[in-house]
């Protein structure tokens, strides 16, 4: 059959079997003397015509009237996203414990809604918690520090500070840590002296060498006169026993042993 003949036929067999077509109209169809909507109207595109300007006035109404329903609709679903985003930081805040991740949902919420009027309030709300991380920190820095104290490592408790220092520059708490960080080269000259002191086993040539390594260590270190005194005193000891021990020599005139 032709298309059409195949159209009717068909019509005619489903409406004897009592079946209900549902057909797709075409919205629009245009040719260069009229529009047709849905198959069913009719408007000349003559502006001689009455139809032409009721066409035109239509469209035009039809056009306002969609882009204010899309205006509303827009505003409606913005509003309601906002309030579930608003709503999504609020129950963020009450059950998530650690501080970073709940600063992280607050900036995200202030980089996509800045300009609305919770911003400001979540602003806020982030100084707190970036003042709640640096206070957690400066506490844990100064508890494992004080570990360290108790090992005399002095060294790796500077450079604990210089990492609070490098991470939080402005912290309330930084004048703290750089007080502690002025007071780290005298601990370890203390220490390093008490080494020293401690190290005392009669082995000159042990001990010329730890005190060799205390001066380049510490030029102007506040144990140096005290350190210059037990070089006198090893000196005065190392002669001592040169002496006695020249004497035993001679004694047994054990000449090679007297000249080694």
């Amino acid at each position: 059959m032709r298309l059409d003949e195949a159209y009717d036929y068909i019509r005619e067999y489903c409406r004897k079997e009592k079946w209900v077509l549902k057909e797709k109209k075409k919205l629009l169809t245009a040719d260069k003397k009229a529009i047709t909507i849905l198959e069913k109207w009719r408007f000349e595109l003559n502006p001689k015509k009455k139809s032409f300007w009721i066409l035109a006035g239509t469209l035009v109404a039809s056009i306002i009237i969609i882009i204010s329903g899309v205006m509303v609709g827009g505003s409606i679903i913005q509003a309601n996203r906002l309030k579930n985003a608003y709503e999504n930081v609020l129950t963020t805040m009450k059950t998530e414990p650690v501080l970073e991740k709940k600063q992280k949902v607050l900036q995200d919420f202030v980089n996509r809604y800045g300009e609305t009027e919770y911003a400001a309030a979540f602003q806020k709300k982030i100084k707190e918690i970036r003042k709640q991380i640096e206070q957690r920190d400066f506490e844990a820095t100064v508890k494992e520090a004080e570990s360290l104290y108790a090992e005399k490592k002095f060294e790796d408790a500077k450079s604990l500070f210089d990492q609070y220092l490098s991470k939080y520059p402005k912290s309330a708490e930084a004048g703290k840590i750089r007080q502690k960080l002025s007071e780290i080269p005298g601990l370890i000259d203390d220490r390093d002296y008490e080494d020293i002191v401690a190290s005392a086993t009669g082995d000159y040539a042990e001990q010329i060498k730890l005190y060799n390594r205390y001066f380049k260590k510490h030029p102007d270190g506040r144990h140096i006169a005290e350190v210059k005194n037990l070089i006198a005193d090893m000196i005065g000891e190392y002669y001592n026993t040169l002496r006695n021990d020249l004497k035993r020599c001679e004694a047994q005139q054990h000449w090679e042993r007297c000249i080694e």
